[in-house]
């Protein structure tokens, strides 16, 4: 690289970390807030809650560092162009093909990382997530849930809730339980429930004292049962099922699927380094125009163009999981309309200015 290239390069793509960090610091916020209702309740602990916000926090990077760098890259070369400076370099040998090379190698960094954070970073944070979510609903921790809290699981087939106590704040809490079995739901009702330590299998053993179960049937009868005290073995968390959804199966796993939304996820997932890349030839092309008062309208343009890219991104991914749009080319439809777009605006220009 030439010492112009090196300084473009510099200019352009200098704040790219500091936009990242102040993406990342604003959606780990925002995804915290989320948990803070079940710490409150003493559904989660703080260290469980900073673990999450950091896998959910793993998840996002893939679309947060594209974003920064499309922005950083809108905004800097867009300040060059308002002060002529873009002029200058053309007149110092600097011209449109060298300035697209240095452009498109910052673009091929951030498809790289982006790669990495999509297709190796991303179903480990899943698969990690899936299993603390699974250890969190198969052992609540009764000794931390206060009066008034209301849990259920993703899926609805658990939901407990603590009532208040009216045998005075040391008495533990009445327990509701409701599990959807496929056969017969049962709900669940204790004025106790101790932790009794664990079984000769190493599970979890909890003590109902006080119990009514009912056992609800589908054609309308139930069961009612009532006894002093039950001992429960918990069972063990199912790692593997957990492991076993689509976002947090290995890229590997996905290429010998069939199924349509796995199809979709495996898309999804090689299409975040293209994006990368993309977006950063198409941050080139939003910051042609070098009139000051153009610099926010180059700016709104941009974030539309982005919210517009992804929506239809999202659409096609939602129509490769229906399988109502075929595998090939799925999803990179829009890819391949923005590469169009790109080589239009971008290429076509430098062919024409050669051949002039």
């Amino acid at each position: 690289m030439t010492i112009l290239e090196r300084h473009l390069i510099r200019e352009t793509a200098r704040p790219v970390l500091a936009v990242f960090a102040i993406l990342v610091f604003v959606f780990g916020g925002y995804s915290a807030a989320e948990f803070l209702g079940q710490a409150a309740s003493g559904l989660l602990s703080s260290k469980v809650i900073l673990l999450l916000v950091a896998l959910k926090v793993a998840i996002a990077c893939e679309l947060l560092l594209p974003i920064a760098t499309y922005l950083t890259l809108v905004i800097g070369l867009g300040r060059l162009a308002a002060s002529n400076e873009t002029v200058a370099m053309a007149f110092a040998g600097l011209g449109g093909a060298r300035v697209l090379r240095a452009i498109a190698r910052i673009g091929l960094v951030v498809a790289i990382l982006s790669g990495l954070l999509s297709l190796w970073i991303r179903p480990l944070a899943y698969a990690r997530s899936y299993a603390i979510r699974a250890e969190t609903r198969e052992r609540l921790d009764l000794d931390r849930l206060e009066p008034g809290t209301f849990f259920s699981d993703d899926e609805g087939k658990l939901c407990v809730f603590v009532d208040h106590s009216d045998q005075g704040e040391s008495a533990p809490p009445r327990i509701f339980i409701f599990k959807d079995d496929e056969r017969r739901p049962l709900a669940l009702t204790a004025n106790q429930v101790v932790r009794e330590g664990r079984s000769d299998r190493g599970r979890e053993l909890l003590l109902f004292r006080d119990l009514e179960v009912y056992q609800l049937g589908g054609d309308g009868e139930s069961m009612r049962v009532s006894n002093e005290s039950m001992q429960l073995e918990l069972p063990e968390p199912d790692y593997e099922a957990e492991g076993q959804k689509r976002k947090a199966m290995p890229t590997l796993a996905l290429l010998d699927s069939d199924d349509p939304k796995e199809i979709a996820e495996l898309q999804w997932r090689l299409s975040r380094p293209v994006s990368s890349f993309l977006l950063a030839l198409l941050a080139l092309l939003l910051s042609r125009g070098r009139r000051r008062r153009d610099r926010y309208a180059r700016i709104l343009l941009a974030v539309l163009a982005y919210v517009a890219y992804f929506n239809l991104a999202a659409l096609l991914r939602n129509q490769v999981e229906q399988g109502s749009l075929p595998a090939i080319p799925g999803m990179f439809w829009v890819d391949l309309l923005l590469a169009l777009i790109l080589v239009i605006g971008l290429v076509v220009p430098l062919v024409r200015e050669r051949e002039a």
